[in-house]
């Protein structure tokens, strides 16, 4: 009489396959979206000082564009003026 072998599944050796490999995937996967988050707060972060950098090149230029040359006996300065003071009259 032929003996039926009816025990199916995995083996051992096969799910401790499995289980490697998905260690390493999840290594893998948590490694890249780590990396991520650091490049989307470096992004951010570099957004927020350009924007700040924008600003504070506007007001270089407006202070410039209101510079006057004054001449000394010891050189050369630039005198700046406020020109919101300098409206108002004092």
């Amino acid at each position: 009489m032929p003996r039926l072998n009816s025990a199916t599944g995995f083996t051992l050796l096969e799910t401790v396959i499995v289980i490697v490999i998905l260690g390493i995937l999840s290594v893998v996967t948590f490694g890249f979206a780590a990396k991520a988050g650091e490049l989307y707060r470096l992004a951010s972060d570099g957004e927020k000082a350009g924007g700040e950098l924008w600003v504070t090149l506007e007001k270089i230029t407006r202070e410039l564009q209101h510079a006057t040359i004054v001449n000394e006996a010891s050189g050369a300065r630039l005198a700046f003026t406020d020109p919101a003071k300098s409206s108002c009259g004092n």
